[in-house]
């Protein structure tokens, strides 16, 4: 499967996931229908599943890109993108705390593939990026446990140069209700509103909307060397917003938002 913008891994400059080029970090879903095109088209079947087994920003271990806001969205913008364009399996990559690594061709960039902040002997002294990139995704987009959930096409309109400034996944969960992941790779917050179509008529959440977000208000990487760490370091925030035709939900900037409750038409 393909390795989405690795060449990154060794830029020196802040990384802006909402400037590279189509077909890398900012346009994940375009990638995947590419590839799996091409998958199909060398001739593995579509009863065969293809799994992703092991997945993140880059190939190398010390990137801080993965331990920074953008590694949370680029995190989510995969795995949700991979799964929603015919993957059946992605496994983050790693899950074990590890002390983070200096990049020898840039020496102030130190990171690694971690959802933990840790030091040599694997204590834990914080939770990074990733690891509220995943929660985002195992607790709040989808139910944990092992029912099934119905994955359905979403698009959204925001775009600047060609490329999706939010990029949003939906599905609906197993205990009825329907569950939209929104990830805003702009460091502008934007206003949505959220239309259901089955191509008859279109629906909308109806009632009391839960609206989780995690992103730059919650989290910041302080690159201090070795030393470097996140502050602040908060979980997703968590509100509860009323839905209708007429809602607008504010998704904040640089963040992954999950929308969730119940729709009417």
């Amino acid at each position: 499967m393909p390795r989405s913008a690795s060449y990154l891994a060794t830029l020196c400059s802040p990384l802006s996931i909402t400037a590279v080029t189509p077909g890398t970090v900012s346009d994940v879903s375009a990638m995947f229908v590419a590839t799996m095109t091409r998958r199909r088209a060398d001739g593995i079947p579509s009863s065969v599943p293809l799994f992703i087994t092991e997945a993140n920003f880059t190939w190398v271990n010390f990137s801080q890109t993965p331990v920074q806001i953008e590694g949370a969205l680029w995190q989510a913008d995969y795995m949700a993108g991979a799964l929603a364009n015919g993957v059946s399996k992605v496994v983050y990559y790693q899950y074990e705390p590890v002390p983070l690594s200096q990049n020898k061709d840039c020496p102030a960039d130190w990171g690694n593939l971690t959802m933990f902040d840790a030091d040599r002997d694997a204590n834990i002294h914080a939770r990074t990026a990733q690891f509220f990139a995943g929660d985002m995704l195992a607790h709040q987009w989808v139910a944990p446990g092992d029912k099934i959930h119905e994955i359905y096409p979403a698009f959204a309109n925001m775009k600047r140069n060609g490329n999706p400034l939010v990029t949003t996944y939906a599905l609906k969960r197993p205990d009825g209700l329907w569950s939209v992941l929104l990830v805003n790779k702009d460091p502008r917050q934007h206003q949505v509103t959220v239309e259901f179509d089955d191509g008859d008529r279109m629906a909308t959440f109806a009632g009391s909307v839960t609206s989780v977000s995690f992103g730059s208000a919650q989290y910041v990487w302080r690159p201090r060397g070795a030393a470097s760490i996140p502050d602040p370091n908060d979980p997703p925030a968590v509100t509860t917003v009323e839905g209708g035709r007429n809602a607008v939900y504010a998704i904040p900037a640089l963040s992954i938002t999950v929308l969730r409750g119940r729709i009417s038409r």
